[in-house]
């Protein structure tokens, strides 16, 4: 990528937590000025069928899974 001019960020955050993508975004904002191409990669999986998983790791996989993939380009478009 440096080779062909380009830069690119990796930047972890914890999806399920506001507070981590809001500074994950603004960092990366940050240091590039605007964000052209995301790649968000979020997800997990318990082990079990959904009817056997406990309320808190239902609850996780929701956060992560459901809700992760669209926090971080939220809060980028909202700050660029």
């Amino acid at each position: 990528m440096r080779k062909l001019g380009r830069k690119a960020w990796a930047v972890a955050a914890n999806v399920s937590e506001a507070a981590s993508v809001e500074a994950a975004a603004e960092q990366i904002l940050k240091e590039a000025g605007h964000v052209d191409i995301l790649v968000n990669n979020a997800g997990i999986t318990k082990d079990g069928l959904v009817m056997r998983m406990s309320e808190a790791d239902w609850d996780a996989v929701l956060d992560i899974t459901s809700r992760g993939h669209s926090s971080l380009p939220r809060h980028s478009a909202a700050r660029s």
